[in-house]
């Protein structure tokens, strides 16, 4: 009788789940929201070994605490002060370039740094901060402001995510609005070799 009982709620369960849905309000994919919520995952996450190596955020698997309060977000001049990044060794990415970022940084002696590995872990926890899309906002323009000498992008073969961090917060800085950046080269992150220099300080 037990058993017929849970089979009898299972079937419920999976009738519940399976059975019509009103349509979402908009099929318009917010790339805004995709790119955070992608950020936010890792974040909350706070290590992917296989994708992500620092020393300073990785080698310590001890958890960080969360915040028991969380403070209002710095802004961009702040957050780039705590930065540390070296001439010629800043590296972004776009959408699913993601996925080659380790393979490409590890490329170069010394090797690129993206925002995760020369920024310290404790502060880019996401819970950290009262408002976690603006920091990310302000922590990709900062980034871009930190940066200096030759800069590096990963693009995948279908070009940058519209609406990504990249075009909204750190190719603006990047394309002529950074003194420091002598040259912004874009590499394809299906294949290496292909690369184009996208601005050069004249």
């Amino acid at each position: 009788m037990l058993v017929l009982t849970l089979l009898s709620v299972i079937i419920l369960a999976v009738g519940a789940l399976s059975a019509p849905r009103d349509p979402p309000a908009s099929t318009t994919i917010d790339h805004r929201d995709a790119i955070s919520n992608f950020k936010t995952a890792y974040l909350a996450l706070n290590k992917w070994p296989s994708l992500i190596d620092s020393p300073d955020p990785f080698e310590d698997t001890e958890d960080v605490p969360f915040a028991a309060e969380k403070s209002p977000v710095p802004e961009v001049s702040v957050i780039a002060k705590v930065i540390q990044v070296e001439r010629n060794l800043s590296l972004f990415y776009t959408g699913s370039a993601f996925s080659a970022l380790q393979t490409y940084r590890k490329s170069f002696e010394p090797p690129l740094k993206s925002c995760f590995e020369c920024t310290p872990r404790e502060y880019w926890r996401e819970s950290k901060w009262d408002d976690i899309e603006l920091f990310l906002h302000r922590w990709s323009a900062a980034f871009a402001l930190a940066s200096s000498g030759i800069v590096y992008v990963l693009i995948p073969p279908e070009g940058p995510m519209v609406d990504s961090h990249w075009e909204l917060d750190e190719w603006p800085i990047l394309n002529g609005n950074n003194p420091n950046v002598d040259e912004v080269i874009a590499i394809n992150s299906d294949d290496f070799s292909n690369t184009t220099v996208i601005y050069k300080k004249h």
